[in-house]
């Protein structure tokens, strides 16, 4: 067994040539060592070993343990979950669901506003918030930092650029195309990812979708439409189906806007 890197109640240990930590024990009573994983810097340390969660309720522990129903109560709870005996029987749940303005405690304070926490329930949290170390955020190295050290000095000698993040700035505009830094969002990035280029061949309207026919040109299209069929860039049969849609969609829109008297 070898030391391994961290400090204090998060220290990482080799044993049995996995990295576990050296103070973090499984929950569920095995005493087995909590195995090191990197998420657990920004989700926090788990509790249990991967699949010993569930041991706690089998068997004995399961509050249900040694009860056997009966074959008369069975029958009934089954004829209670089936047909129009159903609470849900003939409601979708995601039609039923109300958020926002219309949630029913929407405007509401919470049931807990105002009442301080009690020492018994702070002592609680902070035994579990031992070794959580994703409130300290996200630690930068030192070959980053110098990057974008770089990058930063290099866009600041642009007066351009030092005009509009100065305006941003006094404007208190953090994000979106007003931004200094907009570089088309999360569309563009994905698209250059992909190595996309963006020439649109008709023009882009409510609920559309932006579909590439090739590398380079892009059909506007319904979002219905796009997601009806299927398809990859690298998938020539799903292309010419989801193409051959897309182009007759572009067809009827190009004659509708241009050749309207043809459609009489």
């Amino acid at each position: 067994m070898s030391t391994f890197h961290h400090a204090g109640i998060n220290k990482v240990i080799i044993e049995n040539g996995v990295k576990v930590y050296k103070y973090h024990f499984c929950h569920c009573g095995c005493k087995e060592r909590i195995l090191w994983n990197e998420r657990h810097s920004w989700a926090g340390i788990s509790q249990y070993k991967s699949g010993h969660r569930a041991r706690l309720n089998k068997g004995k522990n399961h509050n249900q343990y040694g009860i056997k129903q009966s074959e008369e109560w069975i029958e009934n709870r089954v004829k209670q979950l089936r047909g129009e005996n159903n609470c849900y029987f003939g409601k979708h749940p995601k039609s039923e669901f109300k958020c926002g303005e219309d949630h029913i405690l929407y405007g509401k304070d919470p049931w807990n506003k105002g009442i301080p926490q009690s020492e018994e329930a702070k002592k609680n949290h902070s035994i579990i918030m031992q070794g959580n170390t994703s409130a300290l955020g996200h630690v930068v190295s030192k070959k980053t930092k110098r990057r974008l050290s770089k990058v930063s000095k290099q866009l600041w000698k642009d007066e351009e650029f030092r005009n509009k993040t100065t305006i941003a700035i006094k404007e208190n505009i953090s994000s979106g195309e007003d931004h200094p830094r907009w570089n088309g969002g999360y569309d563009a990035y994905m698209r250059r990812r992909r190595g996309l280029g963006y020439v649109p061949l008709n023009e882009w309207f409510e609920g559309c979708d932006g579909h590439h026919i090739d590398k380079e040109h892009v059909i506007y299209i319904p979002h219905e439409l796009h997601k009806s069929i299927s398809h990859s860039q690298d998938n020539k049969e799903s292309m010419k189906k989801i193409n051959d849609a897309a182009f007759a969609f572009y067809t009827i829109q190009f004659v509708e806007e241009y050749f309207p008297e043809d459609l009489k």
